[in-house]
Formats: C-alpha cells, structure tokens, sequence
C-alpha cells in the first residue's frame, strides 16, 4: 500500500529537504499533506525538534514516523510497514 489518499502532517525541521520540497514530494506520491495535526491524520512525520505538535499527535493516537523514514516512503515502501517497525 502506497500514500495514495493517506493524509500526512509534516512536524518538526527537516535536514534532507526544504519542507515544501518534501511536500511536494509527498503530493506526487498522492499524499495529502495539512499543516495542522488532527484526527483526519493518518500519520505524522517528525523531524528535528517537532514540539508540541508530536505530544498532540501521541494524544490523538496518530502514528509517529521519522524523517529517515521519508527515503522509504518515496520508494514506496508502505507507511503501514513502517509504522509496524516503528512500534
């Protein structure tokens, strides 16, 4: 399974990318990407110092993946595996 339809939430600093360069990344894959954490979220990706937005996704229940997790996302590498690796 792909990000196709996933909605995703970018939190935090990025050190791979300028985070407008990720999210279009993330648009081509045929994600969804807000810039609020909500419970339409169906995962979060944090990068340096994310604050209190990772506390409000933890909150909600919103599963939590790393920038190093991007590379595989582009891959496409499913977000479901790796938020089960993540757990």
């Amino acid at each position: 399974m792909s990000v196709q339809g996933k909605t995703i939430c970018l939190i935090g600093e990025f050190d791979s990318q300028p985070r407008d360069e990720l999210e279009f990344g993330l648009y081509d894959i045929g994600a969804d990407v807000v810039k609020r954490v909500s419970k339409k979220v169906d995962f979060v990706i944090a990068g340096r110092d994310p604050g209190a937005r990772a506390d409000e996704a933890r909150a909600l229940g919103i599963p939590i993946l790393g920038e190093a997790d991007l590379d595989a996302l582009f891959r496409g590498v499913s977000p479901d595996e790796l938020i089960a690796r993540a757990t």
